[in-house]
Order: C-alpha cells, then sequence, then structure tokens
C-alpha cells in the first residue's frame, strides 16, 4: 500500500537523513514522524521511523552517561 507523504514529510526526512549530529537527527526525525499521516499505508513507515527515534535516543543517552563518567 503507497504511503503517500505529504512534501513537507519527505522534506523532513531528507533533513534527518543530512543531519549530522544526534540531537539534530533526534529532532528532525520527530518532526518528520508529527508530518506523516495515519493511515493504513503509513503502517510500517511510522512504526520503523519510531523504533529508529528510540535507538537514537538510546544511543544519545548513553553517550552522556559514558561522558559524566556514570
Amino acid at each position: 500500500m503507497p504511503t503517500n507523504l505529504p512534501a513537507e514529510a519527505r522534506a523532513k526526512l531528507a533533513e534527518y537523513s543530512a543531519a549530522r549530529t544526534l540531537e539534530e537527527k533526534i529532532e528532525k526525525l520527530e518532526e518528520a514522524i508529527g508530518l506523516i499521516p495515519d493511515h493504513k499505508g503509513t503502517e510500517k513507515l511510522r512504526r520503523q521511523l519510531r523504533r529508529r527515534l528510540a535507538e537514537l535516543r538510546r544511543e544519545l543517552e548513553e553517550r552522556r552517561q559514558r561522558r559524566s563518567g556514570g
């Protein structure tokens, strides 16, 4: 089933791909997820993006803990 994403969502996904820092990637991915319509055709895409967002947040938390020595 096609996702039929709006142009804004496609642009945010492109910005996410171009982002360099973890914080920037998380921010752009959150914005993209918010712009993707919630319907049957986008279920898999939304699930994949939310999973990736969770991984990025976990990685950021691990980096912060390592940096602080805890």
